[in-house]
This record gives C-alpha cells, structure tokens and sequence, in this order.
C-alpha cells in the first residue's frame, strides 16, 4: 500500500505545484487522478484494499487477500537468481 499512498501523495503535490505554475489544467487532472485512486482503493468492489473495517497490504489479481507472498525458489531480492553457466 506504501507505493499506492505514494502515488497519491505524488499526484496530490503535482497539483499543488501546477496550481502554483499556473498549470491548472495539469493540477485537475492530477487531483482528479489522485481522487479516482483513492475511491478504488477505499470502494472497489474487488480490488478494495479495505477488508473488514481496516486496511490491508495487497490483492491477487483475482481479488482474494494476499496475506503471504511465496516466492518461487531462487527468488532473490526482486529478480531470480541464476547460475552462470545454466540457462
């Protein structure tokens, strides 16, 4: 959810910013974009990231509740791990 809030956050300063550079038309669409994530992540009625009353990390893509993420083996740090030599 961190990246999400992050979004947000970056979208709703753009605004501020645009606003003050007199892009205000940039600065709508930012905060309309900023909006419109919000209510999904609030209100979708698959994708919600709001499960019994309180917030939750992540969805598979299907909408069940992610609670572990099991990596496959050789999983390392964001990319698989490889032997040189081995395909």
């Amino acid at each position: 959810m961190r990246d999400t809030s992050n979004t947000l956050l970056g979208l709703r300063d753009a605004a501020v910013l645009g606003e003050a550079l007199g892009a205000s038309h940039h600065a709508d669409r930012c905060r309309h974009e900023a909006d419109r994530i919000l209510e999904a992540m609030l209100h979708h009625p698959t994708q919600a990231l709001v499960a019994d009353g309180h917030f939750i990390k992540r969805r598979a893509v299907d909408g069940e509740r992610v609670r572990v993420i099991q990596f496959p083996a050789g999983f390392v740090g964001g990319t698989v791990a490889f032997e040189f030599g081995k395909p």
